[in-house]
């Protein structure tokens, strides 16, 4: 899914989206299997541009995936969140269109009123899809 920018140079809103069976429990193996695809890279940028992130997979309690236009793959680390879920959705003010490190991110469940936390990112690193 896109990201949202309804304003310029501010606000954005990704939606993470998951089966329904995910909403319940993050199983191990759910991630697992997510990051199976790929290799790490050793890789870390501090900021990535909002205007190319084309969709975000919240793996687990501390783990998102983000994939760009460039259909370039970052794993968001967020090591301190622990009320971060699948059934989250991650809303945050970009200053120069930018997500960074130091970027406040809101947890948003829209089944529930009300913010679920506060996160930031630790590191955005680089992923390379595996060949199949």
């Amino acid at each position: 899914m896109r990201s949202f920018n309804p304003l310029a140079g501010g606000f954005a809103l990704l939606f993470c989206l998951a089966p329904a069976l995910a909403l319940a429990a993050d199983a191990p193996s759910d991630e697992a299997r997510e990051l199976s695809d790929y290799v790490r890279t050793g890789k870390h940028e501090d900021c990535l541009r909002t205007n190319y992130i084309r969709e975000t997979r919240v793996l687990n309690h501390h783990q998102v995936l983000l994939e760009t236009d460039f259909h370039e793959f970052y794993l968001g680390e967020m090591p301190n969140c622990p009320t971060l879920n699948r059934s989250m959705a991650l809303v945050y003010v970009a200053k120069a269109n930018q997500l960074c490190t130091t970027t406040i991110v809101h947890l948003r469940d829209f089944s529930m009123p009300g913010e679920r936390g506060a996160c930031s990112f630790e590191s955005f690193e680089l992923l390379k899809k595996k060949e199949k």
